[in-house]
């Protein structure tokens, strides 16, 4: 581990095997990875309390926290199969349950935990098949409606308040904490009935969610080329979700992730820095895009429809 702070490095495994795949939990408190492909363990940044989670055949991991830093998702290969399997794991202890069951030996070469912590998206293929992305809720879902808003207007919802001096309150702004994330809630009783694949018409993989929980980003292969996609996973939106094209680039695409603010997403492509404007359409407008080499940023015109 590297400290940009102090500039100093250290080590936090001792072990004389193969560690990788390390993951810090949302609190930066813990430190999950992968032992020689067959353990998944826990420790502190300064690497005490190294503690095992799981075990199993671990090949090409892939970890993902949950938000509150109570689960861990990653990829597992049976022991007397070739089918790779996501499942779930305590962070307090106990042991590790699946959470898809699909019969396919090419899933989860990655893993995406939606922000309010409700869901699981994961790349799953067979063999030559395309790649599809699935979605498993992790507990019993109800499906939102754009009638919900008219609800939600008639919910008061309580201003966020701060101690201040003396025994007075002051509403949060600056200096206010950071909510907890709520608790994630996971129910295995059911669970393989609540996974579905995403309608996305893409032969796609590497499914990364936007921090608002509101876009979904991956990698897509059409026409012998590699593009980054976006789709809405938004259930309030107005418009059925569809795959929006992104890129246009030979090349593989890789080590992409969305900016905080959810309106960009930057990655790598052919060792190359790129970045992508995620809102450059709006309604009532027509854009069209052109790359200034020398100011090395995307040209956006518009007209209106």
């Amino acid at each position: 581990m590297y400290d940009f702070v102090a500039g100093k490095e250290t080590q936090v495994t001792q072990s004389a095997g193969n560690d990788e795949a390390p993951v810090f939990s949302p609190d930066g408190k813990s430190i999950a990875y992968v032992r020689d492909g067959r353990e998944l363990h826990v420790t502190s940044p300064d690497g005490t309390a190294d503690r095992v989670l799981a075990s199993g055949e671990l090949r090409e991991p892939a970890l993902v926290w949950s938000t509150d830093g109570e689960w861990i998702a990653f990829s597992n290969t049976g022991a007397k199969s070739f089918l790779r399997t996501v499942s779930l794991v305590a962070v307090s202890g106990g042991a590790a349950r699946p959470a898809s069951f699909l019969a396919n030996g090419d899933t989860a070469g990655a893993i995406a935990w939606s922000p309010d912590g409700r869901f699981l998206l994961f790349d799953t293929a067979q063999r030559s098949e395309p790649s599809r992305i699935a979605r498993v809720y992790l507990a019993p879902h109800a499906p939102r409606f754009r009638e919900d808003e008219f609800q939600d207007l008639f919910q008061t919802k309580p201003s966020a308040i701060v101690s201040g001096g003396a025994g007075e309150g002051k509403s949060a702004g600056a200096g206010a904490k950071t909510a907890k994330p709520a608790p994630v809630k996971v129910d295995f009783d059911g669970i393989r009935e609540r996974l579905t694949p995403l309608p996305l018409g893409l032969n796609a993989d590497g499914p990364v969610i936007g921090p608002d929980g509101k876009t979904l980003l991956v990698a897509a292969r059409a026409a012998g080329q590699v593009n980054l996609f976006t789709y809405s996973l938004d259930e309030m939106a107005r418009e059925p979700p569809t795959a929006r094209q992104l890129t246009s680039t030979a090349g593989m695409k890789r080590d992409y992730a969305f900016t905080p603010d959810s309106k960009r997403a930057a990655g790598a492509a052919l060792g190359e820095e790129m970045k992508k404007r995620l809102e450059w359409r709006r309604p009532g407008v027509q854009f069209s895009r052109r790359w200034a080499p020398k100011s090395k940023s995307w040209v956006l015109r518009g007209k209106a429809l």
